[in-house]
């Protein structure tokens, strides 16, 4: 059963009055976003020792600590307050046209907010170029489609749809910083894994698909006015369908990875070991591919690196190098935001020997 209509309220017409909520809010962001971090930095001094991986991730990687303890609790709040909003006070019967109620439109206006003030916050600190428009573009999207839903009042049910579709930041963050503190192989950072894949699952995929599946069938999008709440419901649906695709299939991916055995044929040796034996003359069975393998095989004399398919390949020892394993180690530690929708590789913030204990 719907609650009763709230009585209309002249301020959610006054643009004065969204403004200075959109003030406040980024105003607070920016206070917890600097007093969050240095809450945690006071007791983690007073608890652990300087050698603690914690306190070294915050002496030599503050950015991701920032970011790690804002987005966390930020992000949980709304997130939280956002489905009790759903089941309390949202117009479920008309999910597109419906009015708001005033509390609605206030959360709409402090998630525009704090979206502005992560706007900003990645317009300064990502380096990567590709992965900084990207993110920029994810903010103006979400921005745009709560945006929407807060001045028009239509289509709210796809800004709480966006809102709580990131209720997976808790889970997946709590995994990002077991792995940024170097416990990657430990139970705990596997345990989190798992438990992340099915936040994921749960928040990107099912819960979405089950509002959007009940809001079709207590609505019609066509039936907004005006014209472009349309256009912006259909654009969000369509790039955070996306989104949240990309989200499942590469947490899927991470869950069912398994380790790839490579088996590195020396071919150059086995070439050269059979020339000097056609050399000699002598009549008799070429070396084998075991003994090809073998370092101390008495056909290879000298020292040579050739490079083969991406590796370089030592002739004295038999020892094969994959020169792409440092850049894949570290493409590992990407950085991703709140969301953690978009990766960007930010050398000062994932220095993973830095902070491991040796």
């Amino acid at each position: 059963m719907d609650p009763p209509p709230s009585p209309n309220i002249e301020w959610q017409a006054n643009p004065w009055v969204f403004g200075f909520i959109l003030s406040v809010a980024i105003n607070i962001s920016i206070g917890l976003y600097f007093s969050l971090f240095a809450i945690v930095d006071f007791l983690i001094t007073k608890c652990f020792k300087e050698d603690h991986r914690l306190v070294k991730a915050h002496r030599k990687t503050p950015n991701f600590m920032h970011c790690f303890y804002f987005d966390t609790v930020v992000y949980t709040f709304v997130v939280i307050d956002a489905s009790i909003l759903l089941f309390t006070s949202f117009p479920t019967s008309k999910p597109f046209n419906g009015d708001l109620p005033s509390e609605v439109v206030i959360l709409l206006t402090v998630v525009c907010g704090i979206r502005i003030f992560l706007f900003c916050r990645d317009l300064m600190i990502f380096k990567n170029a590709r992965s900084k428009i990207v993110t920029l573009l994810v903010h103006i999207v979400f921005i745009l489609v709560v945006g929407n839903a807060m001045i028009t009042e239509k289509a709210g049910i796809m800004a709480f749809i966006i809102i709580i579709s990131e209720g997976d930041v808790l889970v997946t963050n709590t995994n990002k910083l077991l792995r940024h503190l170097g416990y990657k192989h430990s139970t705990c950072y596997k345990a989190s894994t798992y438990v992340g894949c099915y936040a994921v699952l749960a928040f990107r995929a099912i819960i979405p698909l089950g509002m959007l599946a009940v809001s079709l069938v207590g609505g019609k999008p066509f039936d907004m006015r005006p014209p472009s709440s349309v256009i912006i419901f259909f654009l969000a649906l369509i790039f955070y369908g996306v989104v949240n695709t990309w989200h499942v299939n590469s947490t899927v991916a991470k869950v069912c990875k398994r380790k790839a055995r490579v088996i590195e044929v020396p071919y150059a040796n086995f070439v050269q070991a059979v020339d000097e034996t056609l050399k000699e003359g002598v009549d008799e069975i070429p070396p084998s591919y075991q003994d090809a393998c073998r370092p101390d095989i008495p056909a290879i004399s000298g020292s040579a690196n050739v490079a083969t398919n991406g590796q370089e390949v030592d002739l004295e020892s038999g020892a094969s190098r994959n020169s792409t394993m440092e850049s894949e180690r570290q493409s590992d530690y990407r950085h991703f935001d709140m969301a953690g929708i978009i990766l960007s590789e930010n050398e000062d913030s994932y220095q993973h020997s830095a902070i491991s204990n040796p």
